[in-house]
């Protein structure tokens, strides 16, 4: 991390400036370790280029496996001239509206960074991007991002989270909320780093009644029974399912949701028994959205009532719904 990241930072408990102690910087001048020490002495390490504000991922270790294993999959880079190109920038366009225009120059913070495919879109963009992630995934998004100086990546609870008060000009989280045990803690949290007068955007799963896929029968049902497994064999169980609704079951459902008769068939087939993300055409991103949606502790789904109730009890104004859906909505604090 580059040093000029470390104003923003705060401890989690008091909210008081932390000391820098021990630092050991590479050639690039990035801080690759050292101790951040707070007022009442409360001490954290920055390991490998990252600062740790916890010590386990709690409930995110399914995300932790997940992005070490596709580390990449989503982002522009690797998806150049496939069925997915483009894909991840108009997902966050549709999502945020933070144009180049508007972020280039400013500190942009995302809660929930996973690998950094988001990150990635605000760094090329020409802002000052920071990630936040619980998992292990920090280290992919280190990773994926090393020696760029104008991002930051931090391990730390979105719930409660390591940065001062309006530290941020705009920030966002994409799909993250609904895994944590409070989504509308996590909104607050977040609105309480963005500056007065700066755009939060939120997208969280919407509540279809069973209907789509992450609130279906079938996978609420293998979420229960891949949870119920030591870390093991629920990693290992539920990529073997990936692979095999990607690859094997693609066949039959992919073409078989296109013709009328077979399509209702193939719907409750697949909100029953065997769920899959059968609409994409990429089966890397099938496999890895798949696993994604079996495998989580917590993923919870919600209505756009309640996204804005989250963004009105955090003082925010002008709440409005994004073109991506009904539970993405953008406001200003």
């Amino acid at each position: 991390m580059h040093p000029s990241f470390l104003p923003l930072l705060c401890c989690p408990k008091s909210g008081s400036d932390l000391s820098l102690s021990g630092e050991q910087l590479d050639t690039a001048g990035l801080i690759v370790s050292g101790t951040l020490k707070s007022a009442d002495g409360t001490t954290y390490p920055i390991v490998a280029g990252v600062p740790r504000f916890v010590s386990t991922e709690d409930y995110s270790e399914s995300f932790g496996y997940e992005w070490q294993r596709w580390s990449r999959v989503q982002f522009e880079s690797e998806n150049v001239g496939t069925r997915m190109t483009g894909h991840t920038t108009r997902m966050f366009d549709m999502v945020t509206g933070f144009t180049a225009d508007k972020i280039a120059g400013k500190t942009v913070v995302e809660f929930g960074c996973g690998p950094g495919r988001f990150i990635d879109v605000v760094a090329r963009r020409g802002g000052r991007a920071v990630g936040l992630e619980l998992s292990s995934a920090a280290d992919v998004a280190r990773k994926n991002f090393a020696g760029n100086s104008n991002v930051c990546i931090v391990q730390g609870d979105i719930l409660n989270p390591p940065f001062k008060s309006g530290a941020f000009d705009f920030g966002y989280t994409i799909g993250v909320l609904h895994h944590t045990p409070s989504p509308d803690t996590g909104l607050q949290k977040l609105v309480s780093t963005v500056k007065s007068g700066g755009t939060i955007a939120c997208c969280v799963y919407e509540s279809t009644g069973g209907r789509g896929l992450y609130d279906s029968p079938a996978v609420l049902a293998y979420r229960r029974f891949f949870n119920s497994l030591s870390s093991h064999w629920r990693h290992t169980l539920a990529r073997w399912y990936a692979f095999f609704s990607a690859y094997v079951l693609y066949v039959f459902f992919a073409p078989a949701m296109r013709i009328p008769g077979l399509s209702v068939i193939a719907g409750w087939l697949s909100a029953q028994v065997f769920p899959g993300v059968y609409y994409l055409r990429d089966a890397r991103w099938r496999v890895l959205d798949t696993f994604d949606a079996i495998t989580p502790h917590y993923a919870t789904t919600h209505t756009k009532e309640e996204v804005v109730d989250w963004f009105t009890k955090a003082h925010c104004s002008d709440i409005k719904q994004s073109p991506f859906g009904s539970t993405s909505l953008t406001a200003v604090k």
